[in-house]
């Protein structure tokens, strides 16, 4: 009798999972190109799941009580009270932290298309210690405007995602990102087309950084239009970065937009290839000195444990020099970007950029040549806060890549100083943090320092409208998703 009681028991226990089951389920099945408000269960500030694994399962008494942190745990009204996970120090062991997704306007989409759409808005303020005149931070960015809010993005998109796989078969997506802000000066093409024919404000306006289709057979997926760059760490889109400000290699030593075609070709789960062809350096109707193809590229590698590698490329004919608009030569750049968690909470991420223009150099007329190393510190201090530094050296030999050219459309608006380019080093260390009370929303104070080496004796200076080599500057904004 007592057998036949426990297994009742049983068979009542596993028919009420299998009803839950289900009903979790129909709950949360939507179309794949809809994304759910969904849970990740973070073990630091890039999830590693296999290394914490691994490391509790050397003692299973360790291991954490994950009851908490369920799919129930991204519903509205759940709690995450239950989620802890094995005390290992209080600042360097594992963190578990019931993350939700942002809570969108459109949360369905445009569901009868397959379409994503959602964005965010990003707004601050940076005090520079020079105090200069003119409100101009010299050559920091994006955040290049003293004591004034710079609403830098209302960003917009709307994304149907492709589906890769081994055996996913065919695809067709794609995708349309709309900027509106003071950041636009700074993605807007270059020379004519888009934000350069219909923006005729000195620091707002409007852009289209991203517009493409994509197709996708398999593992292999190809985009058509215009997109980001796939070159260094950082990206235009304000989430997607620990700072507020840029790093000099961003700003001067890297395209930020493409418009031609990109394949991606998924070797396996860790390699891919890319590769694909572009009508220059931040242009969308061509270059204007002559209708060039440039060759974009590289290899991307990570081992499923958090280190990522990624290697690429450009090169093709692009405008040599500055000063001589009529002037096209080659121009070819690398990027390497490694990224290393260092143990639960810790990432490390180094890049190094090089690059070379042909006939570049504004004084000499002879090649001109760039160079530098980013380096990035984050630390995951609690589910709600980050911290982060950053040391930047980079260094342009030529006065070619770091200048205040007024003719690049609206870039550098407002800016005091003469066209002129500044040959030597420049250094930046940027501390900050990563405030996030709510899953729409992120807080980002930073406290940052230039300064210049470089060439003496005539020109303007970097920084204080030409007159100083050195600059403190205190910022903040906030990033609100939806």
């Amino acid at each position: 009798m007592a057998v036949m009681t426990r297994m009742l028991g049983v068979a009542v226990l596993a028919c009420l999972l299998s009803a839950a089951a289900k009903a979790d389920e129909a709950v949360l099945v939507q179309p794949e190109a809809v994304h759910p408000a969904s849970l990740e269960v973070s073990t630091g500030l890039y999830a590693q799941p296999e290394a914490v694994a691994d490391e509790w399962a050397a003692d299973e008494s360790e291991l954490p009580d994950l009851a908490g942190c369920g799919v129930s745990c991204g519903s509205r009204g759940s709690s995450c009270g239950n989620c802890r996970c094995g005390r290992r120090g209080r600042f360097w062991g594992p963190l578990c932290c019931c993350e939700q997704e942002p809570r969108r306007l459109l949360p369905c989409g445009l569901p009868r298309l397959g379409v994503d759409v959602y964005g965010w808005i990003d707004a601050g303020m940076t005090i520079n210690d020079d105090r200069p005149a003119s409100n101009f931070n010299g050559v920091v960015g994006f955040n290049d405007r003293h004591e004034e809010i710079q609403m830098n993005q209302a960003y917009l998109v709307f994304e149907r995602a492709v589906k890769t796989g081994r055996c996913a078969g065919f695809s067709l997506g794609g995708r349309a990102d709309l900027l509106y802000g003071t950041d636009s000066r700074f993605v807007e093409p270059q020379g004519t087309g888009l934000g350069s024919d219909w923006n005729r404000e000195e620091f707002y306006g409007l852009d289209l950084p991203q517009m493409y289709l994509e197709l996708a057979y398999n593992r292999l997926s190809v985009k058509l239009g215009r997109f980001y760059t796939i070159l260094g760490h950082e990206s235009v889109m304000a989430p997607d970065n620990f700072f507020y400000s840029h790093s000099y290699a961003m700003m001067y030593g890297e395209p930020l937009t493409h418009t031609g075609m990109l394949a991606s070709f998924a070797v396996n789960d860790k390699l891919t290839l890319l590769g694909g062809i572009d009508r220059g350096w931040d242009r969308f109707n061509g270059n204007p000195d002559r209708d060039n193809i440039n060759f974009l590229g590289g290899v991307t590698w990570e081992n499923g444990r958090g280190t990522k590698i990624a290697l690429t490329g450009t090169v093709g004919s692009e405008t040599a020099n500055p000063f001589l608009p009529g002037l096209t030569d080659n121009r070819s750049m690398y990027s390497l970007v490694i990224t290393q968690p260092l143990g639960h909470r810790l990432t490390y991420v180094f890049q190094h950029d090089a690059g070379t223009q042909e006939s570049g150099s504004p004084f000499t007329g002879l090649r001109a040549e760039w160079y530098g190393i980013n380096q990035y510190l984050t630390y995951r201090l609690n589910c709600k806060w980050d911290l982060g530094v950053r040391f930047e050296w980079f260094r342009d030999d030529d006065g070619r890549v770091v200048h205040v050219m007024r003719d690049m459309g609206r870039r550098f608006g407002g800016s005091p100083i003469e066209p002129f380019g500044f040959a030597g080093n420049f250094y930046n260390v940027s501390v900050g943090a990563n405030w996030k009370p709510t899953a729409n929303l992120v807080v980002r104070p930073e406290v940052r320092c230039d300064w210049f080496d470089g060439v003496s004796g005539f020109g303007p200076r970097p920084f204080d409208d030409g007159s100083d080599d050195e600059q403190v500057s205190f910022a903040l904004d906030v990033i609100y998703r939806f």
